[in-house]
Order: structure tokens, then C-alpha cells, then sequence
């Protein structure tokens, strides 16, 4: 139940971290955060004694996706070649396509830091800042 109670900890702090940012008009990275929070808490969820023997709730990050808005757009741009990824149309006008190109570099990148795609916008936020 520890672990539980650090994962609902954590998405308190991002839910703090959303809050300011809605604060600032920052739509984009709060949906983000927001995100995370509620990931956290469908973590702490499955974390309890008989769950977890059961369904393993790390087991998911590998099946779970990088948030995309501008801010992780433009920290994924700033580490790759010219080309190597397509412009960022911004998040209302993002097809599938343009994702799938974002994921597929995102995987390439989160597989070089050692990391699960899914965390790669805090590595992204935290070496931006």
C-alpha cells in the first residue's frame, strides 16, 4: 500500500502542476499533466495486494503512448535531423499519420535514453526547463 500512496502523492503533485498551468492558459501541457495524473492514479488502482500479484501494472508502460502537444512537438524537434520529423500541425489538426511519425522517433529516442516511451516528455520537460 506504500507504493499506492506514492503514486496518488505524485498525482497530486501533477495535478498542482496542472492547475498552475491551466492558471497560465498553458492548454496544452495541462491536458499533459492532467494525463499523467489520472495515469498515476489507474496505477495506484491496480497496485493493491491481489491486483498486482495479478496484472502486473508496470507491465502497460510499453503499450502506452507519449502525450503529444506543442511543447513535447518542439522538444522532439530540437533532437532530431532536419526532415526527420514532419512539421508539428498543432494538436486540433493532428491526424494519425503525423502521430505514428511522432511515436515511431519517440520510440527510437526512449529506447537510446533506457526509458519507457510514455516518460519520455518528463525527460524532454526536465532537460528543457
Amino acid at each position: 500500500m506504500k507504493e499506492a500512496a506514492t503514486l496518488i502523492k505524485r498525482a497530486r503533485k501533477y495535478m498542482r502542476s496542472a492547475q498552475m498551468l491551466l492558471e497560465h492558459k498553458d492548454y496544452e501541457s495541462c491536458v499533459s499533466r492532467t494525463y499523467y495524473a489520472m495515469f498515476y492514479c489507474a496505477q495506484a488502482a491496480l497496485v493493491t495486494k491481489y491486483l498486482s500479484k495479478q496484472f502486473r501494472p508496470r507491465s502497460v508502460e510499453g503499450w502506452l503512448e507519449i502525450p503529444l502537444d506543442s511543447a513535447v512537438a518542439k522538444g522532439l524537434k530540437s533532437c532530431s535531423h532536419r526532415g526527420e520529423l514532419p512539421r508539428w500541425p498543432g494538436l486540433k489538426s493532428l491526424r494519425p499519420d503525423i502521430s505514428e511519425a511522432f511515436q515511431v522517433f519517440v520510440s527510437t529516442q526512449a529506447t537510446l535514453k533506457g526509458i519507457a516511451r510514455v516518460h519520455l516528455d518528463m525527460y524532454l520537460w526536465l532537460e528543457n526547463r
